[in-house]
């Protein structure tokens, strides 16, 4: 009598863990169909998603006014400031930024030229 009821122990516990592994593969392989299809299917989507977070316009707030001692003179003023960056490594027509960046400054093109040229670095 004991040997059945041990028999049947052993039977009951393999389904149980048959059970569980069973349901551990599917879960498995839902997750790794979920991937493939984040990978693969939805991957433009998330392109999207990834390029508004890193690319975005800022809307600059209003002018402050300025601050000024109680002789009135001028203590702090607003000024606003403009930077451009450039990648040397991938930057391949020179001159053209260099014309676009002479027309919306006070600097000639030569000068950001050999900015570009003598650079030490990968930006400038």
């Amino acid at each position: 009598m004991a040997e059945n009821e041990l028999t049947q122990f052993k039977k009951k516990n393999f389904w149980k863990f048959f059970s569980i592994m069973l349901i551990l593969a599917i879960c498995f392989i839902i997750i790794i169909m979920q991937l493939i299809k984040i990978q693969l299917v939805d991957r433009s989507i998330y392109e999207k998603i990834a390029k508004n977070q890193h690319e975005s316009a800022i809307k600059l707030k209003a002018k402050r006014g300025n601050m000024y001692d109680r002789k009135g003179n001028l203590l702090v003023t607003t000024t606003e400031l403009y930077t451009v960056g450039v990648d040397t490594k991938t930057l391949k027509r020179k001159e053209l930024v260099c014309k676009i960046l002479t027309a919306k400054t006070d600097k000639d093109a030569t000068y950001y030229l050999n900015l570009i040229n003598n650079c030490k670095t990968r930006f400038v």
